[in-house]
This record gives C-alpha cells, structure tokens and sequence, in this order.
C-alpha cells in the first residue's frame, strides 16, 4: 500500500503512450486493492484483477503476462519506478531488429536516504551478441539478476518465467523468485543472437525492508 500507486502511475507516465498496465494484486491483506480501484476508476489503460490466495511470486508472475495483450512485456515490480521515457529509449530495439531478444537499461537502486546506479558498466547504447550477455550474467557481477530493468516480447515472458527450477536443494523457487528471475533473462539470451542495451539509468528498484532487492541476497548465500 505504501508504494503501489507511485509504481502503476510511473508506468501511466510512459511518453509512448499505446499502452495496457495490468496489475495482480496477489491477495494483498492491506489498502493496496483498494487504491487499484482509485486508480483503475481514473484510468481505462489499468486493468486489474485479484487473487482469492497468494500464489507466491512467480506464479502470480505468470498469471499478470497470461492476462496482457499486445506484443512487448515489462515487468514492473510493486516497489519499484521507471523513468517516463523507458517504453521509448527501449521498445525499437524489438520492433525493428527480430533478432534482439530483450533490452536492458541501467538501473538506480534507491532508498528513502540514498540512491546508487548499479550495473552501468556494461558497454555503451547499442546491440550486443547475446554469447556476450550469457557470460556476464554467469560470471560478472555488474551483469543485471532481475528482468525489472528488461523489456521483452510477451510470448517470450510467458514461456520463460518457469514456475519452478529443478535443483538438488529441495528448494521451491517460485515462493522467492530467486533463480527465476535470471533463468527469463538466460532462457530468452538462448533463443536470440543479440540483446541491446541503454546506457541511461531509467529503472528504479526500491531497497526496502520487505523487498526482494534486499532479502534476495540473504536467500541466495542459504541456498549456496
């Protein structure tokens, strides 16, 4: 409830303006329905839809792609914020070259009483081989974990976010996305010869508490 509506509205704001928000309120136990209908009321590009349970994360992932129409897909977490221009500094790189598989930006991870530009290192504006991405995300830290910052073709999204990742660990990964949330970017790399990237700071992950941002990597050294 604390940050739902700046979410959606940073995602209403887009200056490329053919656009749908679908949100998944995945049966949230606070105000955050209540202010989806504000919004929704306000504007017929919001389409909402609730879930009687949680389904954890990853499965609510994919209900939200399932219910979106159109050809491009952005994930937008419920903390997080992108700049008024990412649909239109990122969405060419997919219309015009077929053989671009997703579009990366820089990011900004912020906080309420400081801000720090993360995985801006990874070459100027441009297209890359995807060979290239596949080995950074491996082995380079400046290389991105979330899709958050990614713009990808919808039937790619709905055929890459797996509900679960076979591993010897006895661990559900659908319940934390972690590991999920790479495998979109790994599993779409292997479909296409090339990815882009731009080199401007147009995505904004909230480090919170209660955030993935935060707690992924206190899950990721357990699981290791």
């Amino acid at each position: 409830e604390d940050y739902i509506e700046k979410a959606v509205n940073s995602a209403l704001a887009q200056t490329y303006s053919n656009i749908e928000v679908v949100v998944v309120d995945n049966s949230s136990t606070d105000s955050t329905w209540t202010i989806l209908n504000q919004i929704a009321k306000k504007d017929i590009r919001v389409n909402i839809y609730r879930n009687k349970t949680n389904i954890g994360p990853v499965k609510n992932w994919i209900k939200t792609v399932s219910l979106a129409k159109g050809d491009y897909g952005k994930i937008l977490w419920a903390d997080d914020l992108i700049d008024k221009t990412f649909l239109e500094k990122t969405i060419n790189y997919l219309s015009e070259y077929k053989e671009v598989g997703f579009v990366i930006t820089s990011a900004v991870i912020f906080s309420d009483s400081s801000k720090r530009l993360n995985y801006n290192l990874l070459g100027d504006t441009g297209i890359y081989l995807t060979s290239k991405f596949i080995n950074g995300c491996l082995f380079d830290y400046r290389f991105p974990n979330s899709p958050g910052s990614a713009l990808f073709r919808l039937k790619d999204l709905r055929t890459n976010i797996l509900s679960n990742i076979p591993n010897n660990f006895n661990e559900d990964f659908s319940k934390h996305s972690i590991g999920v949330d790479r495998s979109i970017y790994l599993l779409t790399a292997l479909r296409y010869p090339k990815y882009a990237y731009v080199n401007e700071p147009l995505s904004f992950f909230r480090e919170h508490a209660g955030g993935i941002t935060v707690n992924s990597s206190r899950e990721r050294m357990r699981i290791l």
